[in-house]
């Protein structure tokens, strides 16, 4: 097993004014990432920093004032449709989830998902079925890119919700892209995976399951073939969570299960 969780404790001193200005040494962890060795920062977050929940309803209301195009009055006037040799339809449709061209392309095959006719849909009521829908339906676009253009290999499918994630519109969409190309962090993630092959023999992510189990510190569960686990070098501020599909190629392999 060559999966290492390299960590060292740093200190930083200063004169707190919260407590008279008296020196105080606070203590933080430095990560590397066990697969890139990207470094990573795990700090306490004191409890008055932690994100409060927002009153949405003045953004909402601008959002529905100035229009919007995902909305079932709109979305069959205002946004693109394929080209026939692609989808002859000029759209997908699972339920109520929608798959067209982005009209700001950032890849060769870029697509955007909308999820539900519901223009606001906060965390807690997303169902089931309404993202399991969205994902098939980007599947679907995914599918039919490898079927025209095999060398359009490089799948993804992202989602930035909300304006303070830096979504354009508050309607929930997701990103789906092909490339010939892959992105950054795919692109690192694969280099690193073959070096790691290369100098082991093994997979890193089956050695990392291992690995994470026989620790018991940030492993979540298993549903099905998929792993859940806490990451040891998080690149988010919060709750950053891997889920490892086993036995699955890509992301055109995934089942609807």
């Amino acid at each position: 097993m060559a999966v290492e969780f390299a960590k060292e404790v740093v200190q930083s001193r200063f004169l707190d004014p919260s407590k008279g200005f008296a020196e105080v040494i606070y203590e933080f962890e430095v990560r590397a990432d066990p697969l890139t060795g990207r470094r990573s920062y795990v700090y306490q977050i004191p409890y008055g920093a932690m994100p409060q929940k927002r009153d949405l309803s003045a953004i909402i209301q601008k959002s529905l004032d100035r229009g919007c195009p995902f909305c079932p009055q709109s979305i069959d006037q205002a946004t693109p449709r394929f080209v026939p040799e692609l989808f002859p339809q000029g759209n997908i449709r699972v339920g109520e989830a929608r798959v067209f061209p982005n009209t700001i392309p950032y890849a060769p095959y870029s697509a955007l998902c909308v999820p539900s006719t519901q223009h606001f849909v906060g965390l807690p009521d997303f169902t089931e079925e309404m993202l399991t829908n969205a994902l098939m339906a980007g599947q679907t676009y995914l599918r039919r890119v490898q079927e025209c253009d095999a060398n359009a290999k490089y799948s993804y499918i992202g989602w930035n919700y909300m304006p303070f994630s830096g979504g354009s519109q508050l309607h929930p969409h997701l990103h789906v892209q092909a490339a010939h190309f892959p992105t950054p962090q795919q692109n690192e993630l694969l280099a690193a995976s073959q070096q790691y092959y290369v100098t082991n023999g093994t997979n890193f992510w089956s050695d990392l399951i291992t690995e994470e189990k026989q620790l018991g510190e940030r492993n979540i569960k298993e549903t099905g073939n998929i792993c859940w686990l806490t990451c040891f070098a998080p690149r988010g501020r919060l709750l950053d969570i891997l889920g490892i599909f086993q036995h699955r190629d890509s992301l055109l392999d995934i089942p609807e299960q």
